[in-house]
Order: C-alpha cells, then structure tokens, then sequence
C-alpha cells in the first residue's frame, strides 16, 4: 500500500507510520490505565428500555478488569521478547530465563485451577476468584521483568529509533 495514500476508515486524515517503540510505549500505557483501574470479574448487565411502547432487556456484558489486564501484558511480552530482546546480551538473557519461570508458574496455576474445578463439591466462584487473584499477582510480576528487560535494553533513552 503507498504509504502517502494511507488514510483512516473515513477517509480525512492520513495515518502516520508508527514505529516499534511507539507501539510497545502505547502498550505499557494502556497496561498502566488498566492497572488502575478497579479490577472484577466479567458480568452481565441488563438494562430495560422500552421500544414502542414494550418493555426489551437489552444484556451488555461488561468485560472482566483482570483478565483485560493479563492479556495486555502478554501482548507487551509478545512484541518485547520479539522486537527487543538481544539473545546475545548475557543479562537480558539472564533476565529473560526469569521471565520464563513465572511464565511457568502461571501455566502451573493454570493447570491447577482446571484440576480444582473438577473436583465435586467445590465452590466454583471461590476457585475462580482465588485463581484469577494469583494470576494477576504473577501478570503483575511478568510486567515487571518485562520492563526491566526494556530498561536493560535502552528502550527508554530519548533518541528515537529508526524504525
């Protein structure tokens, strides 16, 4: 596609190349807002209206904070162990190994919480709640590691790359 023709769904304004380090930026942004946010599970949310003159339910479900916040972080961890890390630095390898062992533990907690909800006469809301509580606590850890990999890797200084 030329990029000087690129414009958006309607049309008006041209869209600008972005670049790596911008989408991996706008992706610790967002991960950042959705941490502080308050975060609960998923629900539906019924609300009645009316629609000549009868009475509809209209059902909208309102997405779980938690796991919302998991999955941006595993896109951060897709474009940072793809775009940034250097298999060659031995301590962005060190850290990166770090990383690999709370990807781990939250594969071992995964398969727990599968082996816990089908046990018989179990309380599947609570095994629910503890799960995703601890799998935030481990997300929140992934992050973590993630970002120093990008300190480690002079992510952060002030000169723009040439993507």
């Amino acid at each position: 596609m030329d990029d000087m023709a690129q414009e958006d769904y309607r049309g008006k304004e041209k869209l600008k190349k972005l670049s790596m380090k911008q989408i991996i930026l706008q992706q610790i942004k967002t991960i950042m807002e959705l941490g502080s946010k308050e975060m609960r599970g998923g629900y539906d949310e019924e609300t009645i209206v009316t629609i000549d003159g009868q009475p509809q339910i209209l059902k909208k479900y309102i997405e779980d904070g938690r796991q919302s916040f998991c999955n941006a972080i595993l896109l951060l961890d897709s474009a940072v162990c793809s775009y940034v890390v250097d298999e060659d630095d031995k301590e962005q390898k060190r850290l990166l190994t770090d990383l690999n062992k709370v990807k781990k533990e939250q594969a071992d907690l995964y398969d727990d919480y599968l082996e816990e909800l089908e046990k018989k006469g179990v309380d599947r809301q609570e095994i629910k709640f503890e799960y995703f509580t601890e799998k935030k606590k481990i997300y929140e850890n992934i992050f973590k590691k993630l970002m120093r990999i990008l300190r480690r890797s002079d992510f952060f200084n002030e000169e723009e790359d040439a993507d």
